[in-house]
């Protein structure tokens, strides 16, 4: 289910959950994505993993290195450096 963006600090984000939703992947795949380093810095508030809705574009671009390309994290960093 779907949660509305908050805005936490200065940043307006929104739920891991919410971020595979709209890109049709494993919320578990998001939370590796953030892990990684790979669309910005982590945010966590009250024990819940969001992403900065300014890396939206991010999210984006990697969704598609590796659904459309099969590249891994790894793969996807060296391409976007």
């Amino acid at each position: 289910m779907s949660s509305s963006p908050q805005k936490i600090g200065t940043q307006l984000c929104l739920t891991i959950e919410t971020v595979a939703e709209l890109y049709s992947v494993e919320a578990v795949w998001v939370e590796e994505l953030v892990t990684s380093g790979l669309v910005g810095e982590e945010v966590r508030h009250e024990g819940t993993l969001w992403i900065a809705t300014r890396h939206l574009g991010r999210v984006a671009t990697v969704v598609r290195l590796c659904n459309s390309y099969g590249l891994d994290f790894e793969a996807a960093r060296r391409q976007l450096s």
